[in-house]
């Protein structure tokens, strides 16, 4: 009896604030504008700015995949200024959104690995069919990211860091893959 005294005492537990809970809003916040400005400077010269450094896009489907991912930098630095200022309820709804147009990035992330496949495109000095795999990889981990944080939604801590690495993931991807930085 004595044990379910104590048992049902400590049901409260939940109200209970971790130490570094109060800083995720400003940390994942600042990651996000972080990513953004990481984005716009890795594809400044070939993709935002390309028509200043006369840079012209290979195809439309290279077009289509950078408007897509950059809209999902976008909607990353939506989501969390959302969620610091509390407005959780349209975070849940633009959540679903977003989650499909993840998929959606998925399947243009397939097709511009295959687009650069055929053109022969890829970093310099390397093999495009067997480089092939690098992007392919890449949308695996996004996708199995994706689903993880889309399972985790109702677990705040667990969802954003998913999130988190499933975006960052990606964007160190790309930009090692248009040359911007070193592919590791």
């Amino acid at each position: 009896m004595v044990t379910i005294a104590t048992y049902s005492g400590s049901s409260t537990r939940s109200g209970v604030s971790l130490p570094g809970r109060r800083f995720d809003h400003l940390f994942f916040t600042s990651m996000s504008l972080l990513m953004l400005v990481t984005a716009f400077s890795g594809f400044a010269r070939t993709y935002f700015l390309g028509g200043i450094f006369h840079a012209p896009l290979p195809s439309l489907i290279i077009h289509i995949h950078g408007a897509a991912f950059s809209c999902w930098i976008l909607l990353l630095v939506t989501q969390t200024s959302l969620v610091s200022a509390g407005r959780t309820d349209i975070h849940w709804r633009l959540g679903t959104a977003g989650f499909l147009f993840g998929c959606l990035m998925i399947v243009l992330g397939v097709l511009a690995a295959t687009d650069s496949l055929v053109r022969a495109g890829g970093p310099a000095g390397r093999d495009t069919k067997a480089f092939y795999i690098v992007p392919l990889t890449d949308m695996l981990i996004f996708a199995t990211l994706l689903l993880f944080a889309y399972r985790a939604r109702r677990d705040p801590p667990a969802h954003k860091r998913f999130i988190y690495v499933a975006t960052r993931k990606n964007l160190r991807s790309s930009t090692a893959l248009d040359g911007c930085l070193p592919i590791v």
